[in-house]
């Protein structure tokens, strides 16, 4: 819900005189906050379910050939990064910063997990 409906109602409340025009700022002034509780769990989520998708690649990457891997790793920050711009072009901040995030999340695993799949190591 937010503090949406405080902007909403008063105004409503100003012109009933339930409070004066200077109470309601005050109150929209203490109540406004940055960092909202919605932006939170959705960054949770994308974060859980991250760490989901890795895991799951993760204990099937063995079958996986190497150019599948490479391109598997790379469309997903694609992805994440693509939904990123067409959600803050949208408007939903929250949810474009959370797909950023995510896309940093698999940018950071796509660097380790490729470089495990190209280190070759000279036995001679």
């Amino acid at each position: 819900m937010g503090t949406r409906w405080l902007h909403r109602e008063g105004p409503k409340w100003v012109d009933e005189g339930l409070i004066t025009a200077q109470q309601l700022n005050a109150l929209q002034k203490k109540y406004t906050s940055s960092i909202s509780s919605k932006k939170i769990l959705v960054t949770i989520g994308f974060l859980c379910m991250g760490i989901g998708i890795l895991s799951i690649v993760e204990a099937q990457w063995n079958l996986i050939i190497p150019i599948a891997r490479v391109a598997i790793l790379s469309t997903g920050v694609l992805a994440a990064f693509g939904a990123g711009i067409w959600a803050y072009r949208r408007g939903a901040r929250a949810l474009s910063e959370s797909f950023i995030v995510f896309g940093l999340l698999l940018f950071g695993a796509s660097v380790i997990l490729i470089s495990q799949t190209y280190n070759y190591t000279d036995y001679n």
